[in-house]
């Protein structure tokens, strides 16, 4: 992935949610250096990695930026389904899909989900076609969802993305 590639994708960590649908979601979409995380976490920085590296947690990359790393601050919600979270991370990393390409589909509104983003969608959103389903069934119509968006990605790209 080029410079220009990653410079286009960071200035999507700067979302404009102007939907009063949207609005009560809006104070998730920030970020967290990994200093901050380990802050809100109660732990250390090494504790941070560590959840990341077992796939508790994901931070995505900037560019031009010192470490790099910013940790989406809704991981930090208690109403989101912590292994429903992890599937989806390891789904990322299976398909070699950058975290940061994740993050930017996790802010991204979809027509699956009636407008939602994803995360909004894991924090609590109501997509009518989802109301009805048990959290078995919804989760795997939210993983179909995810599915979609790495063969998209791998089409688009054409490439193995890390």
């Amino acid at each position: 992935m080029s410079k220009e590639d990653i410079a286009k994708i960071a200035e999507l960590f700067h979302p404009s949610v102007d939907d009063p649908d949207h609005d009560r979601f809006k104070h998730e979409y920030g970020v967290l250096t990994i200093e901050e995380m380990a802050d809100r976490m109660k732990c250390t920085p090494e504790m941070v990695r560590e959840r990341e590296v077992a796939g508790d947690l994901f931070a995505a990359h900037t560019p031009d930026r010192a470490g790099g790393e910013l940790y989406p601050k809704f991981q930090l919600d208690e109403r989101v389904d912590r292994a429903l979270l992890k599937r989806i991370i390891q789904e990322y990393r299976d398909a070699g899909v950058s975290t940061t390409l994740l993050w930017s589909f996790l802010r991204g509104r979809q027509k699956e989900f009636a407008g939602f983003t994803p995360m909004e969608m894991m924090l609590g959103a109501s997509a009518p076609a989802y109301d009805s389903l048990t959290p078995e069934e919804w989760s795997v119509a939210f993983l179909d969802v995810v599915s979609e968006e790495l063969s998209r990605v791998r089409w688009v790209w054409g490439v193995e993305l890390r």
